[in-house]
């Protein structure tokens, strides 16, 4: 390249460099998978979601969550997606079943806590379609702990054998 061409973009260039770098930071800390803290309290504000002491790895996962409520048509797949923003393990199973003419029944089969529920519940609450019916099943406890019977000989013998006799 010619020296003077090389001084004239220089000339221009430089300058401009420093605004795109701005511009670039910007645009990373206004993004919900990238902005941390305040920037992360701005974008709750926009899709009024309230923090409540979360923290960001969560507000972050609740914000998105509140993005898919507010987009949503009420359809099974908009649910499905709201109940895996909410609930981070991978390993839970979730199914959804039309009940009747306008009941839904979404089914979380292993354990999350009762106030992870709560949060879900009012997510998909506030997606489902208008005059919908909306029942989600969950549990707080293993199923192992839930409900067992002794060991023993037979039904006859153990703790619940005056209940079941």
């Amino acid at each position: 390249m010619k020296p003077f061409i090389a001084a004239t973009l220089t000339a221009y260039v430089t300058p401009i460099q420093a605004l795109e770098s701005a511009l670039w930071q910007l645009l990373m800390q206004r993004q919900v998978g990238t902005a941390v803290g305040v920037q992360l309290d701005a974008l709750g504000k926009l899709v009024n979601q309230p923090r409540d002491g979360t923290t960001d790895a969560d507000y972050s996962r609740y914000i998105r969550a509140r993005i898919s409520t507010n987009n949503s048509k009420g359809r099974y797949e908009d649910l499905l997606t709201i109940a895996r923003l909410v609930l981070t393990d991978t390993t839970l199973q979730i199914r959804i079943s039309q009940e009747g003419a306008a009941t839904i029944r979404m089914r979380i089969v292993g354990v999350i806590t009762d106030s992870t529920a709560a949060i879900l519940v009012s997510f998909v609450a506030a997606a489902a379609a208008a005059g919908v019916r909306l029942v989600v099943q969950w549990s707080s406890v293993a199923t192992a702990a839930a409900f067992k019977l002794d060991a023993g000989p037979g039904w006859d013998v153990g703790n619940l054998a005056a209940g079941i006799g």
